[in-house]
């Protein structure tokens, strides 16, 4: 993984978003939300991050997304993002 200060980080109040949320911009046309924690993802952070989905799509459309995190993804959240065609990716694949 990139370094912080190396990561092409996105101004998250420009799509109305919290500060705390880390959207990164890849090399391709995608955003990875970069969620850094430890414990496992579970549906309600599945509902948060359809939020943050929507918001950023009400400005850019075109944008795909991937969530970027080192810890266990539960299956039946990972199954929700595949329906909603955004992938899980480890941190180090930014």
């Amino acid at each position: 993984m990139k370094r912080n200060n190396e990561l092409n980080r996105i101004d998250s109040t420009a799509y109305g978003l919290s500060a705390r949320t880390n959207p990164v911009k890849r090399n391709d046309n995608s955003i990875a939300i970069v969620i850094d924690r430890k414990s496992r993802k579970v549906m309600k952070d599945f509902d948060r991050i359809l939020q943050i989905v929507d918001h950023v799509q009400q400005k850019d459309k075109h944008l795909t997304f991937v969530v970027a995190t080192p810890a266990p993804v539960c299956s039946k959240t990972k199954k929700a993002l595949k329906s909603k065609k955004i992938l899980t990716i480890s941190p180090s694949d930014i």
